[in-house]
């Protein structure tokens, strides 16, 4: 029999730190009907990965919401990927009914039931911002590494993001939402400064996996991510999984020069 598995669970202590502040000043309600409306939408991410045999590893609870880490969600299939991106807010449909349930049942007044109203969309439209790592960013994300070689299609990702952020800082600071303001300037110094290692990290993911796609010879040393990439290498053709072991060797020598 196959045992069952729960991911685990982790809560940021700043998260922590919000609630007991919510207590004490009295927006605790508010506070748990957004972060209410938020594990709905990661519920139903969790639920379209279980649907294609994705394992959640971990579900963090964060102060802007949660965040569940899938097992190499990076290998399915595209439009499976997409799905499961996309499906986090479609909930905003589900969620609606919900709310709806609790104002008609008396659980909240018309004050809390069009706040709740306002979350949602706001949990909607904000993740559908083409922002990395949101929704909408992990949708593009997908979408570029379709058509472009890794390294391109992160670029591209991270020129979109640091692009945006100007705007949504701007944003931001307009409406007062400081916390949302780290979150994303965390996001856009992430995505420019730790690019290269997260490359690597990204081309390390790739070893013991490629097999699962079509070969396709590359002439520039570009790895295309649906593809098992075979490269022109020192007058042989060799698979990627051994490109990539001989660049890091290359690289480790370089720094030790």
């Amino acid at each position: 029999m196959k045992k069952f598995y729960f991911p685990e669970i982790k809560i940021n202590p700043i998260t922590i730190f919000i609630l007991i502040l919510g207590i004490l000043t009295r927006s605790f309600s508010s506070l748990f009907l957004f972060y209410l409306l938020a594990a709905i939408h990661e519920s139903f991410h969790c639920l379209t990965a279980f649907f294609f045999k994705v394992k959640v590893e971990k579900i963090t609870f964060h102060p802007l919401g949660f965040s569940a880490e899938l097992k190499d969600i990076l290998y399915q299939q595209n439009w499976k990927q997409i799905l499961i991106y996309l499906s986090g807010p479609l909930s905003f449909f589900p969620s609606l009914a919900f709310l709806f349930f609790l104002y008609q049942g008396n659980f909240l007044s018309s004050y809390g039931y069009l706040q709740a109203q306002e979350n949602n969309l706001s949990l909607l439209l904000f993740n559908l911002i083409p922002f990395y790592p949101l929704d909408g960013g992990r949708i593009f994300e997908t979408i570029f590494l379709t058509f472009f070689p890794a390294k391109k299609a992160l670029k591209i990702r991270m020129g979109l993001t640091f692009f945006l952020s100007f705007f949504l800082f701007y944003l931001c600071i307009k409406e007062e939402q400081w916390f949302l303001l780290i979150f994303l300037i965390y996001g856009s110094i992430s995505s420019l400064f730790f690019f290269n290692k997260e490359y690597r990290n990204y081309l390390f993911s790739r070893l013991g996996r490629v097999s699962l796609f079509q070969e396709k010879t590359s002439k520039y040393g570009e790895i295309y991510h649906f593809s098992h990439n075979i490269f022109f290498y020192k007058n042989t053709f060799i698979p990627e999984e051994e490109y990539i072991l001989c660049q890091e060797i290359n690289l480790l020598q370089h720094k030790r020069e």
